[in-house]
Formats: structure tokens, C-alpha cells, sequence
């Protein structure tokens, strides 16, 4: 399962790297309301809420495809003993 692990690091690191521009969004010259500021961050809130959601819908459908049987070919791989959370019988929690 190491290979999983690898692949999705970098991942992270590149989805988090452009949250350094917030420090510059505040702009001074628009205090108090920070139009800007504060549009930008709710957008951010937003994207975030769409993202989880979407993540969400994503694995009541893997395990809807695993109780009606759709990942059972996995099992008949020669990998079938070590598949980790692609086994069939794994779900999904949320």
C-alpha cells in the first residue's frame, strides 16, 4: 500500500501551495469591510463545501457498487489477499 500513499502526497502538497496568496487578499486600503478579503475566503468556503460533497456522493456510489457485487472481480485477482481498501467487502465510511 505504499505506492497509495506516494501517489496522493504530492497531491496534497499541490492543492494546499497556492493558499499561500490569502496573506495578500486583505488589502489595507479597504478596511474595515475587506471586500476582497472576505469574497475571496467565502469563494474558498465554497469550493471546499462542493469538493466534500462531491466526495461524499462519490463514496456512497463505491459502496453501492461493492454491495451489488460490481468489485467482486477483484477477488479473482492473484493480488486478492493483499488488495487493502480495494477488497470488495471493505466500505466506505462518511
Amino acid at each position: 500500500m505504499q505506492g497509495k500513499r506516494d501517489r496522493y502526497r504530492p497531491q496534497v502538497i499541490s492543492r494546499t501551495d497556492p493558499l499561500r496568496f490569502l496573506s495578500n487578499i486583505f488589502i489595507t486600503n479597504q478596511a474595515p469591510l475587506y471586500t476582497t478579503g472576505y469574497s475571496v475566503s467565502l469563494a474558498l468556503i465554497w469550493v471546499t463545501a462542493l469538493s466534500c460533497t462531491g466526495l461524499l456522493v462519490g463514496l456512497m456510489i463505491e459502496n453501492r457498487k461493492r454491495e451489488r457485487g460490481d468489485r467482486d472481480w477483484r477477488l479473482e485477482t492473484s493480488e486478492a489477499d493483499n488488495l487493502g481498501d480495494d477488497h470488495p467487502h471493505f466500505r466506505f465510511t462518511y
